[in-house]
């Protein structure tokens, strides 16, 4: 499928009946993290492995809903659920972010690297200190007149020759629109850390239960390597980033590192966002509710990040809200927890 000429490639457009069905969508797999197809049926929802797709309906191996479905694989890397008819992830299209980011976001990445061009272009003892406010200094007429010099500077620098300034200033522009994602994304890993904060709060108000003490500081343990992680992918970039020259100087290779880092990053946030959402509260005392968080936090830790402390990569997937095991459907009938699910003969098509 040629993504770049076809209009219709940007969306999932399903040929067969099956992907027309009401409430159809694709996730992955609570159990395996695989992609499926989940279908409603009843009160329940169903879920069709791939192979089992193509298999049961014919799918051929090399017709458009094949190749739709190996987009479908690739794009649940970056969104937590595809429905037929919604837009193919950017990040298969062009290399951009399907998600979006804030103006404090866009905001820091360029106080942040605007500074360190300002670095470049301060005389001796022009910069002593980074100010309070980034934003202000960078507005002022000695942040403005650094700023300027050290566009200058680096255009000579990187072989542009003098008076390419604006040239600079333009392939700085590219470079600070990549790293607000990776500000959006800092802000987010934060609150992962506050989890590990209101884990030792846990245990403060509980400290008299050694078990549960115990408890507790197997979870923070087994979060150690992924939170580790996280950092040490926003300190890569921070590092490489104080190169300014040579960043500005090979713009292209930079964003596809930054690009690179940043659906990295974001992959592992769809790991950690719906655990987030269920530690947003305020811990106040003793409380069941403190120890189910804490019994919840373990098993997640436990069944995600377990082998990264004997050194082994944890799955990259997301967790997934509870869904059946993958059916195949062979039979045209059978029950899913007891309740007679709907007949599918109807979207099977007769073999071409």
């Amino acid at each position: 499928m040629d993504l770049s000429t076809e209009e219709s490639a940007e969306v999932f457009n399903f040929n067969h009946k099956i992907f027309q069905i009401p409430g159809n969508r694709f996730a992955l797999s609570a159990s395996d993290h695989q992609p499926v197809l989940l279908m409603d049926v009843g009160e329940h929802a169903a879920a069709i492995t791939f192979e089992a797709l193509h298999q049961e309906f014919n799918l051929d191996p090399e017709g458009e809903d094949s190749k739709l479905l190996d987009l479908v694989a690739q794009g649940l890397k970056y969104v937590r659920d595809i429905r037929p008819g919604d837009t193919i992830p950017r990040e298969l299209l062009d290399g951009s972010a399907s998600w979006s980011v804030e103006d404090r976001h866009r905001e820091r990445a360029k106080n942040g690297f605007m500074f360190r061009i300002a670095l470049l272009g301060a005389p001796n003892g022009g910069i002593t200190k980074a100010p309070d406010n980034l934003g202000a200094f960078l507005e002022s007429s000695d942040g403005k007149m650094f700023v300027q010099s050290g566009l200058d500077l680096i255009g000579q620098k990187i072989g542009l020759g003098e008076g390419r300034a604006p040239t600079v200033a333009q392939h700085a522009d590219q470079i600070m629109r990549e790293l607000a994602y990776i500000e959006g994304l800092r802000e987010r890993y934060v609150h992962v850390s506050r989890i590990v904060d209101k884990l030792d709060q846990v245990a403060q108000h509980h400290s008299s239960k050694r078990h549960f003490v115990d408890e507790i500081q197997r979870c923070k343990v087994l979060m150690g390597p992924p939170v580790k992680n996280f950092r040490d992918a926003f300190h890569d970039v921070d590092t490489r980033m104080k190169q300014v020259a040579e960043t500005l100087k090979a713009v292209d290779e930079q964003v596809v590192f930054i690009r690179e880092t940043r659906d990295r990053l974001h992959q592992k946030m769809l790991i950690w966002d719906e655990l987030i959402e269920k530690w947003d509260f305020k811990i106040e005392g003793k409380s069941k509710h403190n120890r189910q968080m804490v019994q919840m936090t373990y098993q997640f830790v436990a069944q995600y990040f377990r082998r990264m402390s004997t050194g082994c990569s944890a799955p990259p997937s997301p967790p997934r809200r509870p869904t059946p095991r993958p059916l195949p459907f062979r039979a045209a009938s059978t029950t899913l927890h007891g309740e007679p699910t709907t007949s599918l003969n109807a979207y099977r098509e007769a073999p071409r």
